[in-house]
């Protein structure tokens, strides 16, 4: 398999490695990395090498038109993502995306409706669904297993030192956090009928970002509220001030409730609450996933057989809400 990999960044290069497991795990496959740093991408492919997977480093305008891959990666920043995905499903190409697809709300439909006609498809990088405490989760929430859900509260922090592009207009605490949220609300819940921001706050003005300190001049902290057509109000809490990785979901229903999280220390826990007004709670503990391989081996095998996997496919319009939170 030949796949295209755009972005040779720090997600582009844990997708590289990511490929390259996958690939000793099954057949041969060869990358098709490139940059707008040509550097970076010629760096990239001298580290892929192996007996199953192999690298070669081509330049960004001749991906498409030279090289012809069997599928697309974009690794981008979000604000080139339309134009390698559009150029992939012209392509009719299978093409995963990182996220978020877009936070234009006039260019995530022009996206989804390429989709729509395109012999290839489209996969979005929201890997928290795929964990098995969200699934579960979910599977409780279709179970009817705590009643008809009418509260929740999604949490997701970073650090947020990685990238300079992180904390400006196209990066920030919507795109780069509250997208992961939305994306599991949405799932779950159905329609958003109303939103608002609740408070935003700048925590840390002078940060070190990629080894320099430097002023900050967005939002590093944001709640937003959701309210959704079953009748589920939650709210949303992203910030890249934490010190350390934290993401946890609860869920409150009118027989019971729910908590998960995608950290393995943490367990799952359901309370049922019986008519004669006992309650019961149940532990469940889930193991520590590599994400990341999840989604990719999932889309790898999508593109093999020729079958778009359902678990990546886009859950709902996620940029007006993203619009929203930026304004």
């Amino acid at each position: 398999m030949k796949l295209a990999l755009i972005g040779c960044g720090y997600m582009g290069q844990r997708h590289a490695l990511t490929y390259q497991a996958l690939a000793e795990a099954t057949e041969s496959l060869h990358l098709l990395v490139s940059d707008t740093l040509p550097q970076r991408a010629e760096a990239l492919a001298r580290r892929i090498e192996g007996p199953h997977c192999s690298a070669t480093s081509v330049a960004l305008d001749e991906v498409f038109i030279r090289h012809h891959p069997d599928a697309v990666d974009v690794c981008t920043p979000p604000q080139h993502h339309a134009t390698f995905v559009l150029q992939a499903l012209k392509q009719q190409l299978p093409v995963f995306c990182e996220k978020p697809l877009t936070s234009d709300p006039q260019e995530e439909e022009v996206l989804l409706q390429a989709n729509q006609r395109s012999t290839g498809w489209l996969a979005v990088g929201y890997p928290y669904r795929l964990h098995p405490a969200m699934k579960w989760i979910g599977e409780q929430l279709d179970a009817h297993s705590i009643g008809n859900p009418y509260w929740a509260i999604l949490r997701l922090n970073a650090r947020g030192g990685r990238a300079w592009w992180k904390h400006g207009q196209e990066g920030g605490v919507a795109t780069e956090l509250l997208c992961h949220l939305l994306d599991l609300s949405l799932g779950w819940f159905g329609p958003i009928t109303e939103a608002k921001v609740l408070e935003t706050h700048l925590l840390l003005p002078m940060r070190n970002v990629e080894g320099a300190f430097r002023a900050l001049h967005v939002p590093d902290e944001i709640v937003f509220s959701v309210d959704y057509a079953c009748g589920v109000h939650a709210v949303l809490i992203g910030d890249m001030s934490s010190q350390a990785f934290v993401q946890s979901i609860e869920i409150q229903g009118k027989t019971g409730g729910l908590w998960g999280s995608v950290q393995p220390e943490w367990p799952a826990l359901m309370t049922q609450l019986h008519p004669d007004g006992r309650s019961r709670r149940y532990r469940v503990d889930h193991p520590a996933v590599d994400l990341l391989q999840l989604e990719l081996e999932q889309f790898v095998e999508g593109v093999r057989r020729g079958q778009e996997p359902k678990a990546l496919q886009p859950v709902a319009p996620i940029a007006p809400w993203l619009q929203l939170i930026k304004r």
